[in-house]
C-alpha cells in the first residue's frame, strides 16, 4: 500500500515537472516570438524613418543641384535603384512626387515646390505707379519700407477726414521712377490624359483613385443623399455646370476645374486641392488649404485659408469683362492673393478688394488696382491704389489700410513663374 501511494506520489511529481517545463517551454517561446516581432517591427520602422528621409533630401538634393528646366510644363521622371522622383505642374507651383525604397520598405512623399523668397520680398509696399504719390489717409499704418515713385508718400484729406497717425511710413520710402512691377508667367496646364473611370466608394468616401471623374451638381446630390462626406484624392473632377459643394470634404490633391461658376459653402472643407473655375465663391464658415484660381472673379467672406494657400484672378486674354477678387468680411488667408490680367481699359477697374475685418498673412499681389481696408501682414505688391469716395476716385490713396511687414515671420508662396526669380524651395508636403 505504501509502495503504491509512493509511487502514485512519484508519478504526480513527474506530471507536474512535465507540466512545469512545457508551461516555461511556451512562455518563453512566446516572449521570444513577441521579442521577434518587436525587433523586426523596430526594424521596419527604422527603415520606414530612413526611407522617408531618404526621399526627402533627395529633394533638396534636386533643388539646390544642377538646374532644372521644369517651366516648360512637361512631366519628368528620373531616379536610380533606391529613389525615383516625378516633377509636374500643380496650379501655381510645381508638385514633386518622391518614392524611396530599401529592402520590401517603400515610401512615397509628394511636395509644393515654389520659388525662393528674394531681396525684391523685404519692403511692406511695391508701388507700380509712379506717377502718382501714395496717399494716406485716416487711420491708415504702414510698417516697413516703401518703393513708390518720386513723388514720395504724402497725407491727404477726404471730406474732411485727415490722416491720424504719427508717421506716414515706419520704415523707409525708396522713391523710383523706373523699376516696374514683377511680371507673372503662366502657363496653360492640361492634362495629358483623360483617363474617364468610376469612383471607387467605402463607407462615407469616395477615391478618386488617379482618375478622371466627370461630375455635375445632381451626382452631388446623389452622393450626399447615399451619405458621402469625403471625396478623396488623387485624381480630377471635371465638372459640367455650375456646382455648389455643401457640408462635404475635397481631400489629398483633389483637382476640380470648371468652364463655369463653383461654389464652397456650409462648412464644406480642403485639404491640399487645386480648383480652377469661371468663378469661385467661397463662404459661410467654411475650412480651406489650396489653390483657388478663377478665370474671371473671385470672392469669399466668413473664411479661414491656411498655409499655403493661394486665391487668384488670372486671365490672359485680351477680352473686356469684369474682373475682381473680393475678400469679405471675416476671411484670414495664409498665402497669397493673386489679380492678373492683360486687359487695360475696363468700365469699372479690375480690382483686389479686402474688407475692414479680414486679414492676409503673406503676398498681396496686383498688376491692376487694389482697394485695401483691412490688414496685410507681409508685402502688397499694386499696380495702383483704388478708393471711391462718391462722387470721386482716388487713384494711389489708402484709407484705414493696416500693412505691416515686420509682422510676417512665415515663408512666401510665390508662384514658380514669378519675375525672374532664381531657385526653388519646399513650402509643404502634400
Amino acid at each position: 500500500m505504501n509502495n503504491a501511494n509512493l509511487k502514485n506520489e512519484r508519478g504526480s511529481a513527474l506530471v507536474t515537472v512535465i507540466v512545469l517545463i512545457l508551461v516555461v517551454t511556451l512562455t518563453i517561446t512566446a516572449i521570444l516570438q513577441f521579442n521577434r516581432r518587436q525587433q523586426i517591427m523596430l526594424a521596419n520602422k527604422g527603415l520606414q524613418v530612413q526611407v522617408y528621409h531618404n526621399a526627402k533630401s533627395m529633394v533638396y538634393k534636386l533643388l539646390n543641384g544642377p538646374k532644372i528646366d521644369i517651366m516648360d510644363g512637361s512631366t519628368s521622371l528620373f531616379g536610380n535603384d533606391t529613389t525615383s522622383y516625378s516633377i509636374e505642374p500643380w496650379g501655381l507651383f510645381f508638385k514633386i512626387k518622391t518614392t524611396s525604397k530599401i529592402k520590401n520598405i517603400n515610401s512615397s512623399r509628394s511636395f509644393l515646390i515654389g520659388r525662393k523668397q528674394d531681396d525684391r520680398f523685404n519692403p511692406a509696399l511695391v508701388l507700380g505707379n509712379k506717377q502718382n504719390p501714395l496717399i494716406l489717409t485716416g487711420s491708415t499704418v504702414i510698417e516697413g519700407d516703401v518703393s513708390v515713385g518720386l513723388s514720395g508718400v504724402r497725407p491727404g484729406v477726404i471730406k474732411g477726414k485727415r490722416f491720424t497717425g504719427q508717421s506716414l511710413v515706419l520704415g523707409n520710402v525708396i522713391r523710383d521712377a523706373k523699376s516696374k512691377l514683377p511680371d507673372i508667367k503662366f502657363k496653360q496646364q492640361v492634362p495629358l490624359k483623360k483617363n474617364y473611370q468610376e469612383f471607387r466608394k467605402d463607407d462615407n468616401k469616395i477615391y478618386l483613385d488617379n482618375g478622371w471623374h466627370t461630375f455635375n451638381r445632381q451626382k452631388l446630390i446623389e452622393l450626399q443623399k447615399a451619405g458621402i462626406e469625403n471625396i478623396i484624392g488623387p485624381g480630377l473632377l471635371e465638372i459640367d455646370g455650375n456646382i455648389t459643394f455643401e457640408n462635404i470634404a475635397l481631400l489629398n490633391q483633389v483637382e476640380v476645374i470648371s468652364d463655369s461658376n463653383i461654389t464652397f459653402s456650409s462648412y464644406s472643407r480642403t485639404e491640399q486641392v487645386l480648383v480652377k473655375a469661371n468663378g469661385i465663391q467661397i463662404e459661410n464658415n467654411s475650412k480651406h488649404r489650396g489653390q483657388f484660381i478663377a478665370k474671371n472673379w473671385l470672392k469669399t467672406n466668413d473664411t479661414q485659408f491656411e498655409y499655403p494657400s493661394v486665391l487668384a484672378v488670372i486671365n490672359n486674354d485680351l477680352i473686356v469683362q469684369k474682373r475682381y477678387l473680393e475678400i469679405g468680411a471675416n476671411v484670414t488667408v495664409e498665402g497669397s492673393v493673386i489679380l492678373y490680367t492683360k486687359t487695360t481699359k475696363q468700365e469699372q477697374p479690375e480690382k483686389i478688394n479686402i474688407d475692414v475685418s479680414s486679414q492676409v498673412h503673406g503676398l498681396v499681389y496686383s498688376n491692376r488696382y487694389s482697394e485695401i481696408y483691412g490688414e496685410i501682414r507681409g508685402i502688397i505688391m499694386t499696380q495702383s491704389f483704388y478708393l471711391y469716395t462718391s462722387p470721386t476716385t482716388y487713384i494711389n490713396w489708402i484709407n484705414g489700410a493696416t500693412i505691416n511687414r515686420p509682422a510676417f515671420k512665415g515663408m512666401f508662396c510665390i508662384p514658380i513663374g514669378f519675375g525672374d526669380s532664381k531657385g526653388f524651395t519646399i513650402l509643404s508636403e502634400l
